[in-house]
């Protein structure tokens, strides 16, 4: 963890599968509210952390059910709306790309509750190939890079909802 001018603050975590610990932590959202979310790809879960490494809390296990991953990949929030919304990639193994269960996203409450699912395996608008990196624009819309679509693809938050 960097400060604005790029000072060293602190660093945390270990290789483990305890409260704190992760294997293959992949990405990394910082809050309004200074924590930290981090999608830990193979603990199949998504661990929320202080600004200065503390655990907090943690959602997500192995599974295709709803509130579990496997091997999630992306987080991004959006502040926006009633709910502080966390957006994930159930994605697959990088060298799995195609299973169609995970060519998909989830929203979840800050909570870890699921709000909602979508996508779908394929080419078409709101279909994904490996769903890897995504963001939240200013304006509540939802960016999501796919690396075996070799695309980025704009929602509005809005009509995801709808």
């Amino acid at each position: 963890v960097l400060d604005r001018d790029g000072h060293f603050l602190t660093s945390f975590g270990t290789v483990g599968s305890a409260d704190g610990e992760f294997d293959y932590p992949h990405s990394c959202f910082c809050t309004q509210q200074d924590t930290i979310i981090v999608t830990d790809v193979f603990n199949h879960r998504v661990q929320i952390f202080t600004r200065f490494g503390q655990f907090l809390s943690k959602f997500g296990r192995l599974g295709s059910e709803d509130g579990q991953f496997e091997a999630p990949s992306g987080v991004a929030m959006d502040t926006t709306g009633p709910h502080l919304r966390t957006f994930g990639t159930p994605d697959t193994l990088p060298n799995d790309l195609h299973r169609p269960h995970y060519s998909f996203l989830v929203v979840f409450t800050q909570d870890g509750e699921l709000i909602y699912s979508f996508g779908s395996q394929g080419d078409r608008a709101g279909q994904f190939h490996g769903p890897e990196g995504i963001a939240v624009a200013n304006a509540g819309d939802v960016v999501v890079a796919e690396c075996g679509g070799q695309r980025i693809q704009l929602f509005s938050f809005a009509d995801l909802i709808q």
